[in-house]
């Protein structure tokens, strides 16, 4: 649709390519996109936070720049 700002989420899997918990940040491997902490779902109130390899569910939307991750969860 020419003119128009949609974007469409779409739900994907991968594993965590890298973590920094200190950061609080790391990427997912196949698709290279940044995770931020605070869009880590499933942990309760305690530290958000992901360990290399670890399976994940995740939605991905365009973002302002850059596709971003949404509602990240361990698989």
């Amino acid at each position: 649709m020419e003119g128009t700002n949609e974007t469409k989420a779409c739900t994907c899997e991968g594993a965590v390519k890298s973590f920094d918990t200190a950061k609080g940040h790391g990427f997912i491997a196949q698709a290279d996109l940044r995770v931020h902490r605070t869009v880590i779902q499933g942990e309760g109130a305690g530290p958000h936070h992901l360990a290399i390899d670890n399976r994940v569910r995740y939605e991905v939307d365009q973002g302002v720049t850059v596709p971003q991750t949404m509602k990240v969860r361990k698989l």
